[in-house]
């Protein structure tokens, strides 16, 4: 059975608007957003197991005469983009694509911290408008119920995250918000 829901978000930032359809499988999740950017459209897709492990995602920029740049995360940790392993990306679980807060859903979702926990995680980091991808470490810290603190480590960068009674990111402050 298939169960599906949409999110917006817009950000104000980057004066964004996202479009976001999240679909539950029998065996996991898959999602599929499309993000305007001014002119721009930046489209990606995820695919997570029932618990909110990442287990590959793609993306591409719609106005580019580029074909999706496609990563699998493996079983044993490794990640693959077109049958190439990438080394530095091993052990890396979630992902976090910087023109979205739904990837800071996905380790919210995963992680299911207790009020006043802390967890360190490693990162695949996707900076699509500067054509970068790289391992990156974050701390999320469950504030509340609904409040989290995610962190860059080293700690360049902080917000306070407000999430819905799902763990969607309704709220991230001077970047994203739900609309």
């Amino acid at each position: 059975m298939t169960r599906e829901f949409s999110i917006r978000w817009k950000g104000p930032e980057r004066d964004s608007k996202e479009n976001c359809r999240v679909c539950r499988y029998e065996f996991g999740f898959q999602v599929f957003s499309q993000i305007q950017i001014g002119a721009r459209t930046f489209q990606y897709m995820i695919e997570c197991e029932e618990n909110w492990n990442t287990e590959n995602f793609a993306f591409r920029f719609a106005d580019a005469d580029l074909a999706s740049q496609k990563y699998t995360r493996h079983s044993d940790g490794t990640w693959t983009s077109d049958g190439k392993r990438i080394y530095e990306l091993d052990g890396c679980i979630d992902i976090d694509i910087s023109l979205t807060p739904l990837t800071n859903s996905l380790p919210i979702k995963r992680l299911q911290l207790k009020v006043g926990e802390s967890v360190e995680i490693n990162v695949v980091y996707i900076d699509p408008e500067n054509n970068k991808i790289f391992p990156a470490a974050q701390r999320y810290t469950r504030l509340d119920d609904l409040k989290y603190r995610f962190e860059t480590i080293p700690n360049d960068f902080e917000a306070v995250i407000l999430v819905d009674e799902n763990g969607f990111v309704e709220e991230y402050p001077n970047l994203f918000e739900r609309f």
